[in-house]
């Protein structure tokens, strides 16, 4: 799996638990930039993207990933 194929469903993850068009979710987006993403949502958001990828984030991961690229690059670290 590369990383085009991990952000695809990412943000498909995060548009539907969100609530919110694929398209306005980018590589460079982040909590502040996206409509909804606050600390509760981004509980659900970590929750699916496990389960998607049969992964387990950190505590420390869950704390700093504040963004898509962020997301990625510690799902990359589970699937290289």
């Amino acid at each position: 799996m590369n990383e085009t194929e991990i952000f695809e469903q990412v943000r498909n993850i995060i548009s539907l638990e969100l609530q919110v068009e694929p398209e306005s979710i980018q590589f460079e987006s982040n909590a502040n930039t996206i409509s909804g993403w606050d600390s509760i949502s981004n509980i659900r958001i970590i929750d699916s993207l496990e389960s998607a990828f049969s992964i387990e984030f950190s505590i420390e991961a869950i704390y700093e990933a504040n963004s898509i690229s962020d997301l990625i690059n510690y799902i990359l670290l589970f699937k290289k």
